[in-house]
């Protein structure tokens, strides 16, 4: 990733809260030393929200935006989505599109291609609170504001409260997106903004997903998010508090079904899934260097410095998988 930005000459400041249990690579230390990167070593067994709230306070920027280290956002794209906000103040966040892409392994065997990550994503600009909060827990939004940019006061306040209010992996995302909905719009610019590889690695099951959407821990996000919705909506504490729960109750009981539906139709479902985008997919690499037609050609450079990063990077999916289910193992 930071070979990635490495090929761009933006003035970004990167800090890195880094939680792993691996002895820095030689390869990595001359990045690390750079004036314009800050690198904070947590122990392994911290919490993800812990450690981005704590990581907060050493921003110096009047912006931020939180990246994962398997995800790649573009440069121009985050400074589109920052004069978006400079002129826009009725905006909590924003960002802009998001792509998939496979590993080095499968880029090097099939030829590297990115297709959309969110079919019916839309900005949310709704005027009140709680129908922006409605409208994303019932997965109307489509998009969401995890990884968009955001005032770094905000985003300070954001990650602050949810160290608070969530102590499990499964409100630990979801907490701080309902926040920032509730704080204000969000924007989705039509510019090339992130791509993401898939994580196929899954690490829950159904004892799991009832243990993170506990009654108990349900009940104190939504007296978290309630605490906030009740000062931008102008409602009293009770009523905020009955609607923030109905919206994270609606949640999980779509996200239930929505697992079961997996469960029950993975394999047909794939199966099909290969059949329509195959063709598709065959057609970008033969004609469009494997780039998306909705970025191309404006994004083509910034098409071909993500490609090479990441059959650089040579990473396979067992590689990243195995990253993953030491890092999820920590969080159960």
């Amino acid at each position: 990733m930071l070979k990635f930005y490495d090929k761009y000459e933006y003035n970004f400041q990167f800090l890195i809260v880094d939680s792993s249990s691996d002895v820095l690579d030689d390869e990595l230390i001359p990045y690390l030393e750079r004036d314009n990167l800050s690198h904070k070593k947590y122990e392994p067994s911290i919490f993800f929200s812990d450690k981005i709230a704590d990581g907060c306070q050493y921003i110096t920027t009047p912006f931020a935006v939180l990246c994962a280290d398997d995800d790649f956002l573009i440069p121009s794209g985050i400074l589109e989505s920052r004069n978006f906000l400079l002129t826009n103040e009725d905006y909590a966040s924003a960002h802009g599109l998001y792509f998939n892409h496979f590993s080095a392994e499968d880029a090097q065997k099939k030829g590297f291609s990115i297709g959309p990550l969110y079919q019916d994503g839309s900005s949310s600009e709704q005027d009140s609170a709680e129908k922006r909060l409605n409208a994303y827990l019932s997965g109307a939004t489509g998009y969401y504001p995890m990884y968009a940019v955001h005032h770094t006061d905000l985003f300070q306040q954001i990650w602050s409260e949810t160290k608070i209010y969530v102590s499990d992996w499964g409100l630990s995302e979801l907490f701080p997106c309902a926040l920032s909905f509730i704080y204000g719009k969000m924007k989705v610019l039509p510019v090339f903004y992130s791509s993401r590889e898939p994580n196929t690695y899954t690490w829950y099951d159904e004892n799991r997903l009832s243990e993170m959407y506990a009654k108990e821990k349900v009940k104190l996000a939504a007296e978290g998010l309630g605490k906030y919705l009740c000062v931008v909506d102008s409602v009293d504490s009770e009523k905020s508090n009955a609607i923030a729960t109905r919206a994270l109750n609606l949640f999980v009981d779509i996200f239930d079904k929505k697992t079961e539906n997996q469960r029950n139709r993975l394999v047909s479902a794939w199966t099909q899934l290969r059949k329509n985008i195959g063709l598709r997919t065959r057609l970008r690499k033969l004609f469009l260097n494997g780039c998306h037609p909705s970025i191309y050609p404006q994004y083509l450079d910034d098409y071909s410095k993500l490609m090479q990063s990441v059959i650089d990077g040579n990473l396979t999916q067992d590689a990243l998988n195995s990253s993953r289910k030491q890092y999820n193992t920590q969080m159960i």
